[in-house]
């Protein structure tokens, strides 16, 4: 988990885009780190990479390359056990709603800096 947040601290102090998530019921942990601080933006949906898709079509959709970004994932070491079958009792259990919330954090606050900042 180090290597991660490692990750995500020389991105944002170099004000690169990135971007780290997990889906829901899976310990797997994905991350897009865009290798310069240049802002691209959706052509025509054909790219590859991970969009930041507004809800309101008026706004432009940035795009974090694929062919731009080093792309990562793995299971941060304290969810090496984790099974999506476990019950709300289990320790396991907590870690993971802990791990979706971090997760969603980060990304409003990525998101957030991105719509923030002057196209």
């Amino acid at each position: 988990m180090s290597f991660l947040l490692n990750k995500i601290t020389k991105a944002y102090k170099k004000k690169q885009p990135f971007v780290v998530y997990r889906k829901p019921h899976l310990g797997l942990v994905k991350g897009f780190f865009q290798k310069n601080d240049t802002l691209f933006f959706v052509e025509n949906f054909k790219e590859s990479g991970f969009v930041f898709a507004p809800f309101d079509c008026t706004k432009k959709a940035v795009l974090i390359p694929e062919n731009q970004s080093e792309s990562i994932e793995g299971i941060p070491h304290f969810l090496d056990n984790f099974k999506h079958e476990e019950t709300i009792s289990d320790n396991s259990f907590v870690v993971d709603i802990l791990c979706f919330f971090l997760s969603s954090i980060i990304f409003f606050a990525i998101f957030l800096d991105l719509i923030s900042s002057p196209y």
